[in-house]
């Protein structure tokens, strides 16, 4: 199980069920992190076809509710993918994406995918992972995004979590 770790905001703390490392860049370190460089902690969101849109609207809703509680930008976020535009989750409903080539440079870059990763680990996508991790961009998972990561050898001699269904790969 993952640990809930509180973020202190003026308002009193919310807890967030993220990994220990994110949630040590979230919270305590976010105040640092403005002071050095005066501006939100930038998110970029990278979805695939199918990707489980619970699990990613999920993820950015506590970064939503601590610049609400704050009364202030810490966080801001863009979803995106190859192309831009319109991306089915696996529930039907689709979400506008900006393309990732024309996206905000970003802080931490996050890969949303779930059904058949395998299928939407493209050369393209790889290749900007691989880019946004040499400039300094921390990397994140949601669902089967792990799977895109590894195929991109960034995970090499790292622990990485999946979910259960997936322990054989």
């Amino acid at each position: 199980p993952m640990p809930c770790l509180p973020l202190q905001v003026k308002r009193g703390p919310i807890y967030l069920s993220i990994p220990e490392r994110v949630a040590i860049v979230i919270g305590h370190e976010v105040d640092v992190f403005r002071q050095m460089t005066q501006r939100p902690y930038a998110l970029l969101i990278i979805v695939t076809p199918d990707f489980n849109l619970a699990a990613t609207t999920a993820f950015i809703d506590p970064f939503r509710a601590a610049n609400y509680l704050e009364g202030t930008t810490l966080f801001r976020w863009q979803v995106a993918s190859e192309r831009g535009g319109m991306v089915p989750a696996s529930n039907g409903l689709a979400i506008d994406t900006v393309a990732w080539a024309e996206a905000e440079p970003a802080d931490m870059v996050v890969v949303s995918s779930s059904w058949a990763p395998e299928q939407h680990s493209t050369e393209p996508l790889r290749a900007y992972l691989r880019r946004a991790a040499r400039v300094g961009a921390q990397m994140a998972a949601l669902d089967t995004g792990a799977f895109i990561l590894a195929d991109a050898g960034l995970l090499v001699g790292r622990r990485a979590t999946v979910h259960y269904e997936h322990i054989d790969a």
